[in-house]
């Protein structure tokens, strides 16, 4: 019997490359794979990858009920093996519209530690507590880390951690077709610069601000440098704006570019135009042991890492070995950029060699077939694993 897989959660097909990557793998692998998420039109139609995306559209579905009501009209016309659910408020509605003979699974992928601004939030235990209550009504479910395992805890099932991981085969710079210096032409940037990324999201908590000021300590000791930040504040869509006015203020607006958020196969073609990869989180608890998945996708792009030095990074880069580890402060962070532009080419490739000897145990195939299929075929579904 053949296996259908319905993803549910509430971006547009490809602008979360976690869910991305588990639907078109899984499709790759012989399985019939489909998507449903939210757009600002009612999308349907077969993605080249083989995998079926229905969309809700924004305008019509205005509240999380009414889009579990379309959830459940699509359930019904493709009547699931499986429903793996990435959670979001209120995500507890679809199991509770839908009775028929799929499976649920529930993947919790964050917890609420601080507010917007970053600081701590009283709110936060209860925000929690709600996600707890919400995972009871889900007969199966995933956690990230073990860390947001023990929020899900007390639990009447076994609950594993299936980690985060990168595309190696579609992030290998080989593979592309144009050379650097042709992307970087087709992209508007700097041919002769050591281009600096950073990728993820730019809301206050991750104190882009002090990004920008160690470029702006290191622009005004080398010249041909230049900084690409790639990514949205999902809660305030100004936040671009307001970085935008601070790179000018200090001097730098020439050669920072803030993309805003940008779709899957775009933002490889950015990594592949860039140097050096900055995987930059204030050291603070919340972001000690958060997973460093830009990290693995710096690698894999053949990029050199530049690391804050939290708990899980140092885990995986040595410094000065297979990438560089830096305090969060300005000058220290700013330090440490200056360290690989003044590399040799030697020296560069040397280490960015070294760093790709870890990506084996972090590709998506790899997680994917070890852990989640395995943990499918636990739930008695029969799905395909070869790639």
């Amino acid at each position: 019997m053949e296996v259908k897989i319905l993803f549910v959660y509430i971006n547009k097909f490809k602008d979360y490359p976690i869910l991305y990557e588990y639907c078109t793998i899984l499709q790759a692998m012989g399985n019939q794979v489909y998507y449903l998420g939210i757009s600002d039109s009612e999308e349907q139609y077969i993605d080249p990858s083989g995998v079926t995306v229905f969309h809700a559209n924004c305008n019509e579905v205005r509240s999380k009920y009414q889009y579990s009501k379309y959830f459940r009209s699509i359930a019904i016309k493709l009547n699931p093996s499986l429903v793996h659910v990435f959670h979001f408020r209120w995500c507890v509605l679809l199991p509770l519209r839908y009775f028929f003979s799929s499976i649920f699974v529930l993947d919790v992928r964050t917890v609420h530690i601080v507010n917007k601004a970053g600081k701590h939030s009283f709110l936060s235990p209860l925000k929690n507590r709600l996600t707890w209550f919400e995972s009871l009504f889900f007969v199966n479910c995933i956690a990230l880390t073990s860390e947001i395992k023990k929020i899900l805890i007390p639990s009447f099932r076994s609950i594993p951690v299936i980690p985060l991981g990168a595309n190696v085969a579609k992030l290998d710079p080989v593979k592309n077709t144009l050379k650097k210096k042709d992307l970087r032409v087709l992209l508007g940037l700097p041919g002769e610069s050591k281009i600096f990324i950073y990728s993820g999201t730019i809301n206050p908590i991750r104190r882009i601000d002090h990004l920008i000021e160690s470029f702006k300590l290191l622009a005004a000791n080398k010249n041909n440098v230049y900084l690409i930040i790639a990514g949205n504040d999902m809660d305030s869509p100004n936040t671009v704006g307001v970085l935008r006015e601070l790179s000018e203020k200090l001097g730098v607006g020439d050669c920072i570019l803030l993309t805003g958020l940008l779709q899957y196969d775009k933002l490889i073609q950015y990594y592949h135009a860039a140097d050096i990869g900055l995987s930059y989180v204030p050291q603070v608890p919340f972001f000690d042991k958060q997973p460093p998945t830009k990290l693995f996708e710096y690698i894999a792009s053949g990029l050199i890492v530049i690391s804050t030095a939290t708990t899980v990074a140092k885990s995986v880069i040595t410094d000065n070995v297979n990438g560089f580890l830096a305090n969060d402060g300005i000058s220290d962070f700013a330090l440490s950029m200056n360290r690989v532009v003044s590399l040799t080419t030697n020296s560069r490739q040397t280490i960015i060699d070294d760093s790709k000897r870890i990506l084996q145990k972090y590709s998506w195939e790899y997680i994917i077939k070890s852990h989640l299929c395995n943990y499918y075929r636990k739930l008695g579904l029969d799905v395909q694993s070869d790639l």
